[in-house]
């Protein structure tokens, strides 16, 4: 169930065209619904949806996102043209190009605010960025820092916004903003003054570590025609039913997503995670083993504890699906979480080969449309990309350890499945395990099980 009028989330509504293009989007939203998912959009649960409705299924998975932007505190910023991040993202098109003015300023150093300030640049506006902190304190991902700095954007780190200034429309403006004016007069939306420059301190750390304090005697005022606020978002859980057993603005939640109703399960930005699409993937990934878990001793089925760690490669990240289901593709003769470390590799059975850089859109060609900005790899690199891969730990049937074997005490086994050793020849030298490519031969000392001559 979606309220939205399209599926997709925050990849449709929050992640600009530029880095996640909608047909890119809209292909893999098919390739779910192929697969027999039903997708309802235009309906919200708590609102045209009761929730005594939903709670006729089987199991419920709660993944609402995180939407209610959090406010910023300034003076005189009443009835001025300040807009959430999020929201700014939301509506902004290509054919908004000019309607910005030519100053904006975002505040935040999120995500949300770098998306906002490339997008910004797109529409023909000039943005600067304001943090708190320095570059090392941002949340944003440092890849998009960087993007954002090659293409333009301003950053203004330790500075944070404490007011704004304002104009009537009318008052000091251009020919240009005044015939704006004129025709957008009858707009209900459109603010009683004009933004004309934000006031702004720098900052510095407070003593022992604490928050950062402003500067004494460092004001000085931006022009702006526009700013965006993104100083993150938080869910919004006033539509949920009693009995979800919510911690502050989160829902709680075990391993597996189970909330403390049975039957109701959550992930992504409700249930606390980190805001990144692969955190937010990861975490259905997980419920979905608790829901085929709760379904399947609801159906009487007796099933082992269920272990984090024996589902994990190493121990260690997601849980893999078909270690759940047990139908693992890979054939493995170590433990099933075993991880082969580097060392354990003999590169010399490798041909180095250097790794596909993607490839980018010019800085010019990315300021003047909405295009992907990141065009990836070709197929052709793609494919080269995957041959790079050592598959560490994985036998491939290269027939190393049978050739470099001085006792011929490897051979293949029988259906040519991999290999059989011969206990009455091995003498274990090691000489198959120092061979392997790949780590995929270990050399495990055991006890006699009889008396040999």
């Amino acid at each position: 169930f979606e309220a939205e009028a399209e599926p997709g989330g925050a990849l449709r509504h929050g992640i600009p065209e530029y880095k996640l293009p909608r047909e890119v989007l809209d292909r893999e939203i098919e390739r779910v619904r192929a697969q027999g998912v039903a997708i309802r959009c235009g309906v919200r649960v708590g609102g045209n949806l009761p929730w005594k409705q939903l709670e006729t299924y089987a199991a419920v998975f709660l993944a609402t996102g995180a939407r209610v932007s959090r406010p910023l505190e300034l003076s005189g910023q009443e009835d001025a043209d300040i807009r959430p991040g999020l929201e700014f993202l939301r509506a902004a098109t290509p054919a908004d190009h000019g309607t910005l003015g030519s100053r904006v300023v975002v505040v935040g150093g999120t995500d949300t605010a770098v998306d906002c300030a490339r997008t910004v640049l797109r529409l023909g506006a000039e943005p600067v960025v304001l943090c708190q902190g320095s570059r090392a304190d941002l949340s944003a991902s440092a890849e998009a820092v960087e993007e954002a700095l090659r293409e333009g954007v301003r950053f203004e780190f330790q500075t944070w916004p404490v007011g704004v200034r304002k104009a009537g429309h009318g008052e000091n403006e251009s020919a240009m903003d005044a015939i704006r004016t004129l025709y957008d007069e009858g707009s209900a939306t459109r603010p009683r003054q004009r933004l004309t420059a934000v006031e702004c301190v720098r900052m510095q750390p407070g003593a022992g570590g604490e928050r950062p304090v402003p500067v004494p005697g460092s004001g000085f005022d931006l022009p702006a025609d526009l700013l965006l606020t993104a100083l993150g978002e938080e869910p919004d859980l006033d539509f949920l039913p009693g009995g979800l057993g919510g911690a502050g603005f989160l829902v709680r939640v075990d391993e597996w997503g189970r909330t403390s109703r049975p039957g109701f399960f959550a992930g992504g930005d409700v249930a606390g995670q980190p805001r990144a699409v692969a955190h937010a993937l990861g975490s259905g990934k997980r419920a979905a083993i608790g829901i085929d878990r709760a379904l399947r001793e609801r159906a009487g089925e007796a099933l082992p504890a269920l272990a984090p760690d024996s589902l994990r490669p190493g121990g260690t990240g997601n849980p893999s699906i078909t270690r759940w289901r047990g139908d693992d593709p890979v054939r493995r003769h170590g433990a099933v979480d075993e991880v082969v470390p580097f060392e354990r590799l003999n590169l010399a059975h490798f041909a180095p080969a250097p790794a596909k850089p993607d490839r980018h859109r010019s800085f010019a060609e990315r300021r003047a449309s909405f295009a992907e900005a990141n065009l990836g790899l070709t197929t052709a690199e793609a494919l080269a990309e995957a041959r790079r891969c050592l598959a560490c730990g994985v036998c491939n049937g290269c027939d190393l350890c049978l050739l470099f074997c001085p006792d011929a005490a490897i051979g293949r086994a029988e259906g040519g499945d991999g290999y059989v050793v011969s206990d009455e020849h091995c003498k274990g030298c090691g000489i198959c395990v120092e061979e392997c490519p790949r780590g995929a031969v270990t050399l495990v000392e055991t006890e006699a099980t009889e008396a040999r001559p």
